[in-house]
């Protein structure tokens, strides 16, 4: 596989961005990992929905007041440090699927597009909830046609 991968570097000088993008996303053993290829430690939904970027993340067990959400510049930073407590020898067990480690995800939010002052966090039912507003003038606008006179 090695000489494959050489033999196609001689090639990229050739091809668009987005072919070796391609490539890179389709080859087991390529350095290129896209977000959903890594490894995240909870689930993370990231979309938008009634003008606003939302993110959801699972956080089952975990108390408000032990979550660390704050705002950098144009960054958001969620972050949930477990305390540090004696494994049991967990014995029994036939599947274990809960995560219960700690976590520190942040993201670069478009300031031009979202209003970094106005954010929503709730958390219910295990479930965290960040919701960002479009800015004023990132808000579509619709137009009318006025009548020829």
């Amino acid at each position: 596989m090695n000489n494959f991968k050489q033999y196609l570097a001689t090639f990229d000088s050739l091809m668009d961005p987005f072919t070796i993008l391609w490539r890179d996303n389709f080859m087991s053993d390529s350095e290129f990992k896209t977000f959903n290829r890594g490894e995240l430690k909870y689930p993370v939904d990231v979309f938008t929905e009634d003008n606003k970027l939302n993110f959801e993340i699972a956080a089952i067990g975990i108390d408000d007041k032990d979550l660390d959400i704050s705002v950098e510049g144009n960054k958001l930073r969620v972050k949930y440090q477990k305390e540090e407590t004696e494994e049991k020898e967990e014995r029994g067990i036939i599947h274990k699927g809960i995560a219960r480690r700690s976590f520190d995800y942040s993201w670069k939010i478009d300031t031009s597009k979202y209003n970094l002052d106005d954010i929503a966090v709730h958390l219910d039912k295990g479930l965290l909830a960040i919701a960002i507003p479009l800015a004023a003038q990132a808000i579509p606008k619709k137009l009318t046609i006025n009548a020829k006179a």
